[in-house]
């Protein structure tokens, strides 16, 4: 069963907010769990997480992104290192910005491969972008729609492994 099958499987309604249950494998305490997730509804989520308290949420948003941008992360980290970002437009036209990667693990040209494809994207709410004027969110898992396959960005990976 895909990734995309299996977190569609497990599909509930609670108060008319859509929310999933998704098999997830802590590789902490190497034991299978099932967590929450909550559908993306934009007008939910489009208001700083400070004000919506809603920072952190998991969440995934059904949509497509057209090109891959750059943003420079030197003068935040204070090393040489950029973020792939996109533009993923869900399905009532509402604008996500979406932090894919980071080039210090990967080359975009995986991601520049799903432009125009129909995806489920998944990962942590972290806010509203005042500069870019959109909710935004960091990718845990995308699901690609057209070809049933699942990308994990190699940041999350990293990331999971050190906790």
């Amino acid at each position: 069963m895909t990734g995309l099958k299996r977190l569609m499987r497990h599909r509930k309604h609670v108060r008319g907010v859509e929310r999933r249950k998704e098999m997830c494998y802590c590789t902490r305490c190497r034991q299978v769990s099932l967590r929450t997730m909550w559908f993306g509804e934009f007008s939910r989520f489009n208001s700083f997480a400070s004000e919506n308290g809603l920072g952190g949420t998991m969440i995934w948003v059904d949509g497509s992104y057209d090109n891959i941008s750059n943003l420079d992360l030197s003068a935040d980290l204070g090393q040489n290192m950029t973020a792939y970002i996109c533009t993923l437009v869900d399905q009532d036209n509402n604008k996500w910005l979406v932090q894919i990667d980071l080039d210090y693990y990967t080359s975009a040209d995986k991601y520049k491969e799903l432009c125009g494809h129909s995806l489920c994207i998944t990962g942590e709410y972290t806010g509203y972008s005042q500069l870019y004027e959109m909710p935004a969110f960091i990718v845990e898992k995308i699901f690609d729609k057209n070809t049933g396959n699942v990308i994990i960005p190699t940041w999350y990976n990293e990331y999971i492994n050190v906790r």
